[in-house]
């Protein structure tokens, strides 16, 4: 692990028993395995810097960003989400709940640190607007809003796929990796974020059918759906940060453009690309 999560061992310790807390629970996620000493990760010095050192069960699959896109893929990665918040719902870890950091959704406003690296003069208005939206929709409304834990980061990278039985092209969701960014926060972050990465990979309306998927195992209160749009669009904005080398140039292009686009949205029933409600129950009708 990088030196900087190295430190917080609390928070160490609380990946090793979600992931096993998930296993025992037919999720399909890597497992931590017990070195010769009996522990499940040990502390070595690299350089000048301290590491946690850990082993972590294959898990078979092709990653969600490998596999041909499809809108039946994004409603079943909507499904899954909703699924891992239902059984994370009596998980329970301090290393979890006391977490912070900066990429959480919940700290978008501290973006602003790091507008500088902008130096486009049209993205950093855009920026600029979509942090004062956020203070001004969603920071107010988090004590409303339910809480539990989360992945924190459900995206193509993220997501285990796999052929359907007897099919050599329909691919359907098996496992999820990389628990680095569990939190206890505010639940619809986990679908807001799900959705965003959906909506960078295949466009917008992968965004409504991610929102299918979720809503047919778990109910989405109109104050949480009216504060998605925001949600999304601070996650877009967090994921425009130059060095984040998870996200390709190309997803960062499609990032900008979908971010204008979005922002500048009107609601127009007839002709907005964020009433993603509607994209969702269109979908759920022609199902």
């Amino acid at each position: 692990m990088n030196s900087v999560d190295s430190q917080n061992l609390d928070v160490v310790e609380a990946q090793n028993e979600i992931m096993n807390f998930l296993g025992t629970r037919s999720v399909c996620c890597p497992k931590p395995v017990r070195n010769v000493f009996g522990h499940l990760y040990s502390s070595e010095r690299v350089g000048d810097s301290q590491h946690v050192v850990r082993l972590l069960e294959y898990v078979p699959g092709v990653l969600l960003k490998d596999a041909p896109h499809s809108d039946q893929l994004w409603y079943q990665l909507g499904e899954f989400a909703a699924n891992l918040v239902n059984k994370l719902e009596h998980f329970n870890h301090s290393g979890v709940v006391s977490r912070q950091h900066i990429w959480m959704l919940s700290n978008v406003p501290q973006l602003e640190k790091f507008k500088y690296v902008i130096k486009d003069s049209e993205r950093l208005d855009l920026v600029e607007e979509v942090i004062e939206e956020f203070k001004y929709a969603v920071i107010p409304q988090m004590e409303e809003l339910e809480k539990g834990v989360i992945h924190g980061d459900i995206n193509e990278m993220n997501v285990l796929v796999g052929l359907k039985e007897g099919s050599k092209s329909d691919y359907r969701v098996t496992g999820i990796l990389d628990f680095g960014d569990i939190q206890h926060s505010c639940v619809v972050f986990e679908l807001a974020v799900a959705m965003t990465y959906a909506m960078l990979v295949s466009g917008e309306r992968a965004g409504g059918v991610v929102l299918a998927g979720w809503s047919v195992t778990r109910r989405l209160p109109d104050h949480e759906y009216r504060l998605l749009k925001s949600l999304i669009l601070g996650a877009y904005t967090r994921e425009q940060d130059p060095d984040n080398k998870y996200v390709s140039s190309t997803e960062k292009a499609n990032g900008w453009e979908l971010l204008k686009k979005i922002r500048k949205s009107k609601p127009d029933p007839d002709n907005d690309c964020t009433n993603w409600k509607a994209i969702a129950n269109d979908f759920l009708t022609r199902s």
